[in-house]
């Protein structure tokens, strides 16, 4: 693993190079605070580095895989450098099981290709629900407090 190249990052300097150099994949991780039960957002720009290879980033919560990131960097074509990379928002929901959780993310690309994955502006906030779910939810209540109006009288 390697801090990513300067200015080619998505947001700011730098970012994160998951740099196996066709070894044992490399990860990165952290453990953060969470609220068993409650939905949270996980949401990062990808890149790769290379000549616009595929990398690809599995990203998991306590071992449980929530999804892969493969992306191309952009760079393969004519007249491109370092500081024209495409970068990919990617974002995945999951449900905290405990009080804490373990971020993973770890380069998934066939060890025979030099596409390292490269990460930028990951976040983990909760989830919040759609407005269609929060109407469903209110019509929900309203019913139910009229049922129970009628049914009192």
């Amino acid at each position: 693993m390697a801090l990513g190249a300067p200015n080619n990052a998505q947001n700011g300097t730098h970012s994160v190079d998951l740099d196996s150099n066709g070894q044992a994949p490399s990860y990165i991780e952290q453990t953060f605070a969470t609220t068993a039960g409650l939905q949270y957002l996980f949401t990062a720009s990808f890149s790769s580095e290379g000549n616009g290879g595929p990398a690809v980033t599995a990203v998991s919560i306590n071992g449980n895989l929530i999804g892969t990131a493969t992306v191309g960097s952009g760079i393969g074509e004519a007249g491109a450098s370092w500081t024209d990379l495409v970068w990919t928002t990617k974002s995945f929901l999951f449900i905290a099981t405990s009080s804490t959780s373990t971020l993973r993310l770890q380069d998934a690309t066939s060890t025979t290709q030099f596409y390292n994955p490269l990460i930028d502006n990951v976040s983990v906030d909760l989830a919040v629900p759609e407005p269609s779910t929060l109407a469903l939810s209110g019509l929900s209540l309203i019913s139910w407090f009229a049922f129970r109006r009628k049914t009192a009288k």
